[in-house]
């Protein structure tokens, strides 16, 4: 018992020891040869100490055990000692490397999160101007004209930028929000092309509160406006829905699909854009295609479980 009582509070010291020294003078990198050969020496040498502690101790109080010699006194204790103070300074290197592995993870994390954040402001610093410089125009044209429809046109400018500055800090927002900014912008261009417009937009009732990105649908709907049949009437219906427990926006427009000289359809700033959110905030959660059917061009999204923020 008490050579139990002096060894246990000795090691606990010699491993403070080596734990100072292999934080202030020895490489953290990992077990390399250099590091387990410098592990073995002091290892060692901790054992010499304990050992040759325990000795004294039986030495000067005279409890000697019979049959006991050199090998049980000595080399046997020594070698114990050795593979103690070994296998703790493996494990204290392993604990470090793991604790080193989490922080980089974590650090990586955060570097990454940080980028999200900025390329989802990129991607809305994209939109933003885009639409309002067309919002605008549109005013303008009217103000040119003189119909009086100008200062509708404003109002409805208003009411998109006032959607717009509530979700420019979080860029999520609820499904009836999204909703309202598209009217408002549905609402500028319908005074901008009066009869030549109709849209409509049909929410099932107990989606309202569905998280969704924002500014997600503009680019859809200007794409719309923009490539759409106007000849005669321009149709624009959005619907949204649940499909199998996943969030499913159609987007319908009288007109024709157009297609480049490559074959590839639906490319541009709008729809890369939609794609690429697409890409941050429902990572292989989401399907996006765009199709003609009947005279009309419809694009469908699928959207599973709730959008990443970025935060």
């Amino acid at each position: 018992m008490v050579l139990t009582v002096v060894v246990c509070p000795t090691l606990m010291l010699l491993s403070a020891g080596l734990r100072h020294i292999y934080l202030h003078s020895m490489s953290l990198s990992g077990l390399t040869i250099g590091n387990l050969a410098k592990i073995a020496i002091l290892s060692t040498g901790c054992a010499l100490l304990v050992t040759a502690l325990l000795t004294a101790i039986r030495a000067i109080s005279g409890w000697n055990i019979p049959g006991w010699g050199l090998l049980e006194e000595v080399i046997v204790p020594l070698i114990h000692y050795a593979f103690v103070f070994t296998g703790w300074s493996i494990l204290f290197f392993w604990v470090r490397a793991e604790a080193a592995k989490r922080a980089e993870h974590q650090r990586a994390t955060a570097a990454e999160a940080d980028a999200l954040r900025a390329e989802i402001l990129q991607l809305r610093v994209q939109i933003d101007p885009h639409f309002l410089f067309n919002a605008l125009n549109g005013v303008t044209e009217e103000l040119a004209e003189g119909t009086g429809a100008a200062l509708g046109m404003m109002q409805d400018v208003t009411a998109y930028l006032r959607h717009s500055l509530a979700g420019i800090h979080n860029p999520i927002v609820t499904v009836a929000e999204e909703m309202a900014s598209i009217s408002a912008y549905l609402a500028i261009q319908q005074g901008r092309f009066g009869d030549r417009l109709t849209s409509f937009v049909v929410v099932d009732p107990y989606l309202g509160e569905r998280p969704i990105a924002h500014f997600l649908l503009l680019p859809l709907i200007e794409n719309a406006i923009i490539h759409g049949d106007r000849r005669l009437v321009l149709s624009i219906g959005i619907h949204v829905s649940m499909q199998h427990g996943a969030l499913r926006i159609e987007v319908v427009n009288t007109g024709h699909l157009q297609v480049r000289g490559d074959g590839i359809s639906g490319a541009g700033v709008g729809l890369g854009n939609v794609r690429r959110r697409l890409e941050v905030h429902y990572p292989e959660r989401h399907h996006f295609s765009l199709h003609q059917a009947q005279g009309r061009v419809v694009a469908v999204l699928l959207l599973e479980g709730d959008p990443c923020s970025g935060h």
